[in-house]
């Protein structure tokens, strides 16, 4: 997650022309997951566990500080960094581990395949529809004025190509 969020900051810079600020990144990440990678198997010994939370930890130690790098060679508050656009993103994971304890809590281990997937869908629509309320809450009025101009221009392109694949449709 914080790997693809240094995207757009790369983006800026690279069309700055400073493509220089992307060896800061590497180099960021080569560091990071080395005391990553070293720490982890120093603290839980030479396994899989400690490499998987050794790049796990290290890649996003490397992510954070490029991200706060890139705020102050912008000039632009680190708090707004957290706040903006980090906080935003990792509101998704208190979510997904709520309906995590549901489906554990709530559903027998014997399910079979199909049964699981019937319910997994639900839970995957459960979860988009409860995402889409908390980001619209995280939006600022201006911002939602333009998520329900998108809206209703998509429901409009929908329709209006239904009516073309089915003119029948079409109410008189």
């Amino acid at each position: 997650h914080l790997h693809i969020v240094t995207g757009p900051g790369s983006a800026v810079f690279r069309a700055m022309g400073n493509v220089g600020n992307e060896f800061i990144y590497h180099s960021l990440r080569i560091a990071g997951l080395a005391l990553g990678i070293g720490s982890a198997i120093l603290l839980m010994g030479a396994n899989a566990t400690a490499l998987i939370v050794g790049l796990s930890c290290g890649s996003a130690a490397a992510a954070i500080v490029y991200l706060i790098h890139n705020q102050r060679k912008l000039a632009l508050r680190t708090g707004a960094l957290f706040s903006g656009i980090l906080l935003p993103g990792f509101a998704a994971y208190p979510l997904a581990a709520a309906l995590l304890l549901v489906w554990q809590a709530s559903l027998p281990a014997a399910f079979g395949r199909w049964e699981t997937l019937a319910v997994l869908s639900l839970f995957g629509i459960t979860y988009s529809a409860l995402w889409s309320v908390i980001t619209w809450h995280q939006l600022r009025a201006g911002e939602r004025q333009r998520v329900r101009a998108l809206l209703v221009r998509f429901a409009n392109s929908v329709s209006n190509s239904l009516l073309k694949l089915f003119p029948k449709w079409r109410i008189t």
